[in-house]
């Protein structure tokens, strides 16, 4: 049987107390609240699938995240075709050179 780590906090089988300081003045009573009784909505808003911006995600994966430029600008197309298609690779793996 897992035990899980409120109770390993309870019987005190918490190897690192250190590493796990929570604020005194944290509303774990609260936030246990919300977490076993979230607030949900029952609205969705409508979603509307577009073409990507490319540009837009070049910059996001290159400048934002150090992505090497050339392999995404080599990849990426056949990857954003394949998402907004639903297709699958044939080949399950990577491509041949």
């Amino acid at each position: 049987m897992a035990v899980t780590f409120d109770e390993k906090v309870k019987i005190g089988e918490v190897q690192d107390c250190n590493r796990y300081q929570i604020p005194q003045d944290w509303p774990y009573q609260e936030a246990r609240r919300l977490f076993k009784e979230p607030i949900v909505s029952k609205e969705f808003p409508e979603l509307k699938w577009t073409a990507p911006d490319e540009e837009g995600l070049v910059d996001f994966l290159v400048k934002e995240n150090g992505f090497n430029h050339d392999r995404v600008i080599k990849e990426a197309p056949d990857k954003v075709a394949k998402e907004t298609t639903g297709k699958k690779s044939k080949t399950g793996g990577r491509k041949k050179k």
